[in-house]
Formats: C-alpha cells, sequence, structure tokens
C-alpha cells in the first residue's frame, strides 16, 4: 500500500462548494497524508487557484493535481445525469493516473466522518472496485422494487445494488480489463433508459461482481433513512462507526428535514461548511430554500 492514501473526486462548475466542505472533512478525520487528485469537467482557473491555496491549509492535503475531462467529447451518447455528463468524468481516471494502483473516489455532497484509510486499505478480493450496497433494496416492503431495478439493468436475483459514490478501484485491473470503454459502451446503448444513468450502467456492469463495503462505514441518505425507519435498533451503532456519509439526496443546506425527521448529520455538515470561502454561500442557500418551501405552503 502507499504511504500516502490516494483520494480522487470529480467536479464541475456548479459544485465547487462542495468540494470544499469534503476536502476540510477528510484532512480533518485522516492521519496519513493524502495524494489528492481532482478530475475537473468545466472549473475555472480561478477555482483551481482557490482549491490549492486552500489546500495549503492542512498538511495532509498538500498540492492537488488536477486533471481537464472535455465529457461531452469522452462521453458523448451516454445518459445524461440531470442533464449534464460531468458524473462519468471519474471514469477517466485510471486511464490519467496510470502511476496509481489502487486509489479511493469520493463524490462531493459527501462528508468524512472517520480515517479514509480503512476504506483505501479494503481487500478487494480480487474485484475492480469495492461500494456500499444500497441496503433499503432489501428490506422486505422493497422487494417489488429489488426485482424491478434488477430486471433494467439485466442483473441477477443475487445483485444488490450500489450506490457509485464513494468507490474503492483496483485501478490496475480496471486498465487491464479496459472498464471505462465497457462503460461508454453500456452507457450509448442504454442512453435515455436509466434513471441515474451513470450509477444505472456501473451497477450493469458490475451486477453481482463487488466487494461489499458494509453500511456502518458508507452511509447515503436512502441507508440512514433505512436503518432508522427499519432497524432503529442498529442506528445508534451505525452512526458510531459512519466513514463517510453521503448526502446523495436530502442535501442539508437545501433541507432540514429528512422524513419528517431531522437531517441526520446536518450539524457536522455545518460545522464544516463554516470552515470553507462558501459558509456565507451555503447559509444564503440555506435561507432562499427555507423562503421557497414556506412560500410554497401558503394558501393558494
Amino acid at each position: 500500500m502507499s504511504k500516502k492514501i490516494p483520494v480522487f473526486f470529480c467536479t464541475n462548475w456548479n459544485i465547487t462548494s462542495w468540494l470544499m466542505v469534503a476536502l476540510v472533512s477528510l484532512a480533518e478525520n485522516t492521519t496519513r497524508r493524502i495524494d489528492l487528485r481532482i478530475i475537473e469537467c468545466g472549473i475555472t482557473d480561478a477555482e483551481v487557484r482557490m482549491i490549492t491555496e486552500f489546500c495549503k491549509k492542512y498538511k495532509n492535503l498538500g498540492t492537488p493535481t488536477f486533471y481537464h475531462v472535455d465529457c461531452a467529447a469522452e462521453f458523448a451518447g451516454c445518459g445524461p445525469w440531470a442533464g449534464d455528463l460531468s458524473a462519468w468524468g471519474r471514469f477517466m481516471f485510471p486511464k490519467l493516473a496510470p502511476d496509481l494502483d489502487r486509489a479511493v473516489y469520493l463524490d462531493t455532497d459527501i462528508i468524512v466522518l472517520g480515517d479514509i484509510a480503512k476504506l483505501y486499505e479494503l481487500d478487494l478480493g480480487g474485484h475492480a472496485i469495492a461500494a456500499a450496497p444500497e441496503i433499503y433494496y432489501t428490506v422486505p416492503h422493497n422487494a417489488e422494487r429489488m426485482a424491478a431495478y434488477q430486471k433494467m439493468i439485466g442483473a441477477t436475483p443475487n445483485h444488490i445494488p450500489f450506490c457509485s459514490g464513494i468507490l474503492v478501484f483496483d485501478l490496475a485491473q480496471w486498465r487491464a480489463e479496459n472498464w471505462t470503454d465497457k462503460l461508454k459502451e453500456i452507457g450509448r446503448e442504454t442512453a435515455g433508459q436509466f434513471g441515474c444513468p451513470d450509477q444505472d450502467c456501473m451497477n450493469k456492469l458490475f451486477a453481482d461482481n463487488y466487494k461489499v463495503i458494509g453500511n456502518e462505514m458508507v452511509a447515503s441518505t436512502f441507508d440512514v433513512n433505512c436503518f432508522q425507519c427499519d432497524y432503529p435498533d442498529k442506528w445508534p451503532a451505525l452512526q458510531q462507526n459512519i466513514i463517510v456519509r453521503h448526502f446523495n439526496v436530502s442535501k442539508p443546506w437545501r433541507e432540514y428535514y429528512t422524513e419528517n425527521r431531522p437531517t441526520a448529520h446536518r450539524d457536522l455538515f455545518w460545522y464544516y461548511a463554516q470552515k470553507t470561502p462558501f459558509a456565507d454561500y451555503f447559509r444564503m442557500e440555506f435561507i432562499n430554500a427555507m423562503k421557497e418551501k414556506i412560500v410554497a405552503a401558503l394558501p393558494k
């Protein structure tokens, strides 16, 4: 294993603020030095300078390495997410970083709550990726939803869908198997068919063929809701061991409640957010979101 921990993100012009929060939480919860790599799919030179200068505040982040990816060209014909192809940019990383054999990938809408080394050092058991299953699919009352998803992507009943927001890559194997080109092919064949194109294509390609990251280590909003509603006895213990919290649905800077409960870990998000240059931006986002909800609730 590398003495430094290779961690990479993929960002574009409208989520630099999210990335900064993720970086603070990563730096403050990881003891070893981070080999930080950032794929940018269309940010300004000013943003690159700002991120670079900000990272200097944390000795374990050092100077990040940036890679530009023209997603419109590289992934032409693949299904976009929210009208944009930037989410596909992360799949260029194995080619862009030939010096690395393994790395942790993190979406930008996360906070790190534990030492990322625990993810980096996972035994992948010969798999090209490690990912956290979306456990709400496994709850009995979601059986039909699980079967429908498996049918949609052409997976066997053994496949539990995983979230692609936090991944551990065996980059050497990925390059050897040319998985990026295979994903592009699936992305073009299924364009317009999948709700979350990049994630659904990953599930199709790696159906029942990934190393499971336990949900006690990585928890998405869906996972948290599932534990709170369906496994409440396990929820207190789960919160003690989370390494990465993924706000993949309800964003703390836009929501106070998720499923009629205060959004879990929102206070921790704000703790890290206030340490970034975007603290005021997040506050205004929250205020404006609350105003919209109040207006929407008024009698017509």
